[in-house]
Order: structure tokens, then sequence, then C-alpha cells
């Protein structure tokens, strides 16, 4: 028999497929700002506060925030508001965790670290601040002395000027006037509230003596300034008055020759500590009328200048004179 060939073996390969789904990784956090400067703030003053906002950016895994807080050598010189506490952030979702403040009780750079505290991760927030100071200026720190002013008279004034050479507001709480004399000075538009940094403002003191003498007063200015809180500026008028004196108090001619003139002075004085300006003479007629002014009128300023021991009179330069001129048989002329 002829031979045969065997069959042929055919084999079935089969290919099996596995889908197998895929596994999400979960992604870190990301936290925005990552970090805050907040410059210079005054000390004893509070910054704004700063939003700190996390973000889950895993695509389908919520994030659980589990604590955050402040650490670092000068933690104490910020604060967070509302406190980080447990929560969850939605995938793909976003929260604001806290407000920073940056709240300085020295002067000088300040550093910490807000640190956030997930299950994916902890993020942090580089915190920096400097405390600052105002600095308060005040000139002139005396002003000179406003001489002699009439009483219910008013000098002329002096500036005063209040400078800020910090680097923060200078807070002007009150500029009060004081010292013995207070109320015969007198302040204009004293200035109070808040002067920036590199800022000025300026007003006027004046005397207006309540009574004579020497006057004392000063200008007291309080500030934020923590090494100079008050500033005193002295203050210094003195009150004049005037004074009239005429000798003698009468004058008696006794007897005059009929046609005749006969002369008497009149001396008037200033016997008081101010200027005294005599306007006017005038003549007051009484009985048979006999008797003239020589000088009907006079156009004179006699001055003085106050002594400290008091006044000292000094005769009018221009002084009228009484005449008195009789007629035949006493009639007058």
């Amino acid at each position: 028999m002829p031979a045969r060939c065997p069959a042929p073996v055919r084999w079935l390969a089969l290919a099996l497929a596995c889908a197998v789904p895929a596994v999400a990784t979960a992604q870190a956090p990301n936290v925005s700002p990552t970090a805050i400067d907040f410059g210079n703030v005054g000390v004893g003053t509070s910054s704004h506060g700063e939003p700190v906002t996390l973000f889950n950016e895993s695509g389908d895994t919520a994030l659980y925030v589990t604590a955050g807080g402040l650490s670092g050598p000068n933690a104490n010189q910020f604060s967070i508001e509302p406190a980080i506490t447990a929560r969850t952030i939605s995938a793909s979702e976003s929260a604001i965790l806290t407000l920073v403040r940056y709240e300085p009780s020295a002067t000088g750079e300040h550093h910490a670290t807000l640190i956030v505290q997930t299950d994916m991760g902890n993020v942090s927030v580089a915190l920096t601040g400097t405390g600052v100071v105002a600095k308060i200026e005040v000139t002139p720190r005396d002003l000179q002395p406003f001489g002699d002013v009439g009483v219910g008279f008013t000098s002329s004034p002096q500036q005063l000027t209040i400078a800020n050479n910090g680097l923060t507001d200078l807070a002007v709480t009150s500029v009060t006037l004081g010292g013995a004399n207070p109320t015969s000075f007198a302040l204009s538009a004293a200035p109070t509230g808040n002067i920036a940094a590199g800022e000025s403002v300026s007003f006027d003191v004046t005397c207006s003596p309540q009574n004579a003498g020497d006057l004392l007063g000063k200008v007291v200015i309080v500030s934020n300034d923590p090494g100079t809180p008050t500033i005193e500026v002295g203050l210094a008028c003195t009150g004049t008055v005037t004074g009239v004196n005429a000798t003698p108090g009468s004058l008696d001619f006794v007897n005059v020759r009929v046609n005749t003139t006969a002369t008497a002075t009149v001396v008037v004085q200033n016997t008081g500590s101010a200027t005294l300006t005599i306007e006017g003479v005038t003549w007051v007629p009484s009985g048979v009328d006999v008797f003239a002014l020589v000088t009907p009128g006079l156009p004179a300023t006699p001055t003085r200048t106050a002594a400290a021991t008091g006044p000292t009179p000094t005769p009018a330069p221009r002084i009228p004179t009484a005449t008195r001129t009789v007629g035949p048989n006493g009639t007058p002329q």
C-alpha cells in the first residue's frame, strides 16, 4: 500500500485580551501664594490679611486637610484667622484656608512659615515682614519770645512744623496748650490724625495776653513715636498795658494883667508798659471863657518800652499849653 502522509495538525492560537482599569495617581496639592512679603508695618499695628488658597489638582481624588499652623523664629509676629482645621477639598476644587496677618511687636525683619498638612503631602508659605516706627520731628523746638504785646491785642503768628521722619504713619493724637498761662496763647488749625512717612504739617501760634506781665506757656504734642511720645515747645510773651497821667492836675494862673497872656504847661506822661497814642486834645469851656489851648489838637505819639521792674514815665514830645487872656476891666479877650 502506498504510504500516506499523516493528516496535517492545525493549531488554533487564541489571543486573550485582559482589560485592567487604570489606577489614579494622587497629585500633591498646590498652595497660593507660596510666599508673602508684608513689607514695612508699624510696630504695634497689624497688616491687612493675606488669603492663602489650597488647590486640589487631583482629577478624581478628594484632598484631606489635617492641620496647619505657623512655625519659625518669628512665628509670634504673625497670625492666622481662622485657624486651619480638618477639612476636605473635592477633586479639582480649591478653598481659601485662612488669612495671614503681620503684627510686629518690635522693629526689624521677621520671618516665619505657614505649614499646611494634607493626606497628599505638606505645603508651606514663606512669610516675611519688617517692623518699623514713626519718627516725629518738631521745628523749631522753642519759639522765639513774642515780646511785648498789649493786653487785648494779638501778636504776629509764629509757625510750628511737625514732620514724620519714620517709615510708617505718624499718628498725632493731640496738640494742646499748657504751662503757667495757657489762655494767653492760641493755636490755629493744630493738626491731629495721621501724617504719612516723609510728610509734614504746619500751624501757627500767637500770643493774646489776658493780663500784664511775663507770660509762659507751652505747646504739648502727643504722637505714636515710641521714642518721643510727647514733645513740648516753650512759649513766652509779655503782656503790656497803657497808662496816662497829666500834671499838674489843675492850673491856677493867679493874677493876670489885663490885655496880657499867661501861659501854663501840662505834661502828659505814659505810665503804662505799652505804647500810648494820644489821638487829640479838646477844650471844654466852663464859666467865663478866657482860656485857650495854644496847641488845639496834639498829633503826638509818645512811646516807651516797659522795663522788667515796672514802668518809668516818659514825657510826651509835644505838650499842649493853656493860656489865659484878659482884656480891659477883666473882660476875656
